[in-house]
């Protein structure tokens, strides 16, 4: 019978090993590199399906697949398939961050010796752990760690080097991801006067525009409405389709946005034109993401303006079109949502827009069907009848708030 035991002979930590009849039918034992029981009854289950998959075959002997660990498959095969410009650099950038922090625990590993337990106990232990900045990671942090596992165990998959992916069987955390904070005039203006001289056309445009922070930095010259090197005023600032959401837009230019643009001059190198609006003057490159970001929040730590980053300059912007009566179909197309979902989300920053909904239910407001009950089923809404030839009568409802 199939068994599974462990080896106390050896130096260090003990050896588990398995026992099965093979092809041949001879038994055979077997050390493997499981860390713990349960890896090695998941490897003495797959040794079990191979034969049985091989004597359906007629094959005389198992195919033996190769044994990479995660470190080596994600090193050498994931990555490089990856980098772009198969994806944005900036999916990239991040995939790396979340590899560096699951690198610790998976790398060494056999692809096929992680388990959906191994990776539901590392996020037991991430919930409690505290990151640089002294604080557990969020919920999307180990939403986002788990998607990076998942994917790479996808690739081993698909390539054979696995027989399902464990990661897929892990829950995702509920994210609460709403937020609601947006930038008041004055903590703007605060906002502006901390920023050093550099950010400060960076943040002018976000502002302006609801663009994200990455497109921003990603914005060349050729994508801005330009004739004889002036800016087009009312022209358009073309998003192409590699931005977040893969969709081309164009997002109109006002006055403020103009004049930023004009602002910027063009740098040249030795080596040719930059094309990029915003460079480093000490690099001759775009700015990186995260700088800009530690940048924005050490001049809002100076502002004293807390719970902020850059990317509530683009929840500022989208609140401040829906409280000026922007249709959702303007802003979506302006900044790039696909679902007017998105939009809905910034609807509750403004607040007036639903200021008085609820004066119809005062008790002095109602008319006495209501009170009675009388009249049409509720949820129907009034119902207006003919009046002669003068308009139209309500016969039960609500009475206009005065």
């Amino acid at each position: 019978m199939a068994s599974v035991w462990r080896d106390m002979r050896t130096r260090g930590r003990p050896v588990w090993c398995i026992r099965y009849k093979g092809l041949d039918d001879q038994w055979h034992r077997e050390r493997t590199d499981a860390q713990n029981k349960d890896q090695a009854q998941r490897l003495l289950r797959t040794r079990l399906c191979n034969i049985s998959e091989a004597r359906e075959k007629g094959l005389e002997r198992l195919e033996t697949r190769k044994r990479v660990t995660f470190e080596k498959f994600v090193d050498e095969e994931y990555m490089p398939a990856k980098a772009p410009p198969a994806r944005r650099q900036s999916t990239h950038l991040r995939d790396q961050q979340l590899y560096r922090n699951v690198k610790g625990t998976f790398g060494p590993m056999l692809l096929g010796a992680i388990t959906t337990a191994e990776i539901e106990k590392y996020f037991a232990k991430r919930k409690v752990a505290k990151t640089c900045r002294g604080t557990p990671p969020s919920k999307a942090q180990m939403n986002r760690e788990r998607q990076f596992l998942s994917s790479v165990l996808g690739m081993a998959k698909r390539w054979g080097l696995l027989d399902r992916n464990v990661a897929a069987d892990v829950q995702k955390l509920r994210e609460d991801n709403v937020h609601d904070r947006v930038l008041s005039p004055d903590e703007e203006g605060r906002l502006r006067e901390q920023c050093p001289e550099y950010l400060r056309p960076i943040m002018a445009l976000a502002i302006n525009t609801g663009m994200r922070l990455g497109e921003v930095l990603g914005l060349r010259w050729s994508d801005v409405d330009r004739k004889c090197g002036e800016v087009v005023p009312a022209g358009f600032i073309h998003i192409g389709a590699d931005s977040k959401g893969h969709r081309t837009r164009h997002v109109p230019m006002n006055a403020t946005v103009k004049e930023t643009l004009d602002a910027q001059s063009p740098v040249s190198t030795p080596d040719g034109f930059v094309p990029f609006v915003f460079v480093n003057p000490r690099t001759k490159k775009p700015y990186k993401v995260i700088s800009i970001s530690l940048a924005f929040s050490a001049a809002a730590r100076r502002a004293r303006v807390d719970g902020v980053s850059f990317h509530t300059l683009r929840h500022t912007a989208v609140s401040r079109m829906v409280e000026a009566g922007v249709p959702d179909r303007i802003i979506m197309k302006v900044v790039g949502h696909t679902t007017p979902n998105m939009v809905s989300r910034y609807a509750h920053l403004a607040p007036d827009s639903v200021r008085g909904a609820t004066d119809c239910l005062a008790e002095q407001k109602r008319t006495r069907s209501v009170q009675n009950g009388s009249g049409q089923a509720a949820g129907n809404g009034p119902r207006i009848t003919p009046q002669g030839k003068g308009g139209l009568e309500v016969a039960a409802g609500f009475e206009p708030a005065k």
